[in-house]
């Protein structure tokens, strides 16, 4: 049956189970489920996508797509931008162990002014989402060089020299031994 339905016979299945799934408890969302995979002939993932995208508005005609809320603002991303600057422009791994060092520093200083709300997400974040926060502000301190070396070390890669043949490993490829394989050179060279 999946083979004989139209693309706008699937969206109006969908539009229909949409808003009785969404109601459902877990064991009936499961039947929900198979039912529409049957129906629509889809993967079972890409039929609950399907339903948790759609979101009916008004009379059910119109339908509009979920928008993330953004967990984190223009202060948050100042407070986090203050806290890079005093700690010496570390990366976001570094700067999440010291911020609980800095923020009290910052707003006895008064640098720094948060309400409770916002101090207690600060202190939550995490390493990579500072990162991400502090991307455009990065590269704007930067001049832009963050992004040209990251496009060099990919032209650097693509062009380093082959060694082949019977010629001597580089010297970094002969320190990366584990402390196991050096224990072992190290018993066959010095054999009394």
């Amino acid at each position: 049956m999946a083979g004989k339905i139209s693309m706008g016979a699937r969206r109006e299945v969908v539009s229909a189970v949409t808003e009785r799934y969404r109601s459902a408890k877990r064991g009936e969302k499961g039947r929900i489920l198979d039912e529409l995979c049957a129906t629509t002939g889809w993967h079972r993932k890409h039929a609950v996508r399907a339903l948790r995208r759609r979101e009916t508005v008004g009379s059910g005609k119109l339908e509009t797509t979920r928008k993330r809320r953004r967990r984190y603002g223009a202060t948050i991303k100042d407070a986090l931008t203050a806290l890079w600057e005093a700690s010496d422009r570390v990366c976001g791994k570094r700067l999440k162990v010291m911020i609980p060092t800095l923020l009290p520093a910052l707003e006895q200083h008064g640098r720094l002014q948060l309400g409770q709300s916002d101090r207690d997400r600060v202190l939550a974040i995490s390493a990579a989402t500072i990162d991400r926060v502090l991307v455009d502000v990065k590269i704007a301190a930067s001049g832009g060089a963050v992004l040209d070396s990251i496009r060099q070390s990919g032209a650097r890669s693509r062009s380093a020299p082959l060694m082949t043949g019977t010629a001597r490993r580089p010297a970094s490829a002969r320190l990366t031994w584990s402390p196991m394989a050096a224990r072992r050179w190290l018993a066959r060279s010095f054999r009394p």
